[in-house]
């Protein structure tokens, strides 16, 4: 869904934008969606809309009003969440991907060098504490945390593949949603705290 609608949405994101309604771009598979009287025999149209409901009717209807949301409040980064740069999807798919995977994954490529064993959890409180040089044990929930050290420790153990509520319990977040909002505050200021996401990844994979 999120994947979809980040591409629909490109013609509006470009400087200048390429048209001012999705729709109303020419080489996009959006105008089908749209309008099902323009529909390319090509495009199965059907795989996206099922996601919005059995009914194609009201599944089209609400899949533009997906697209709406996107141009008003503009569409979130799908790879934003994507475990080791390369898994985009829910906490049980990334688990049955990295069962697949695991040792056959490609040791030259980076991002897949931890699917198959990622460092716990009691391991990254370990880096994350000597990279800023601060106790394990303050990272409590309740606790009010000023520093970044918390949410570089939440946004590495999500990169490696930790669910957000084991990450909440271990970094003291009152929930999944406070790990997502550390995973953004990092993704927000990355030219600021990415050194500081390097030198945990450094210890970790020492």
């Amino acid at each position: 869904m999120e994947v979809s609608r980040y591409i629909h949405l490109n013609p509006l994101r470009t400087r200048p934008p390429l048209c001012a309604r999705p729709e109303n771009w020419r080489w996009s598979s959006y105008r089908g969606y749209h309008r099902a009287a323009v529909r390319l025999d090509w495009v199965d149209y059907a795989r996206v809309l099922r996601e919005f409901g059995g009914d194609r009717v009201r599944a089209a209807r609400s899949y533009r009003r997906f697209i709406e949301a996107g141009i008003q409040e503009g569409p979130r980064r799908p790879w934003a969440d994507a475990v080791h740069g390369l898994i985009v999807g829910s906490e049980t798919f990334v688990d049955r991907i990295r069962s697949i995977l695991g040792d056959a994954a490609d040791p030259e490529l980076p991002q897949a060098r931890g699917l198959a064993a990622p460092p716990d959890l009691e391991a990254i409180l370990s880096a994350v504490g000597a990279v800023f040089d601060v106790p394990v044990d303050r990272w409590q929930r309740g606790r009010r945390i000023d520093d970044a050290s918390r949410c570089v420790g939440a946004y590495v153990a999500r990169r490696y593949g930790h669910r957000a509520k084991d990450i909440a319990v271990a970094f003291g977040y009152a929930g999944s949603s406070g790990v997502a909002q550390a995973v953004r505050r990092v993704e927000q200021d990355a030219g600021g705290l990415d050194p500081a996401v390097k030198k945990v990844q450094r210890k970790l994979a020492r």
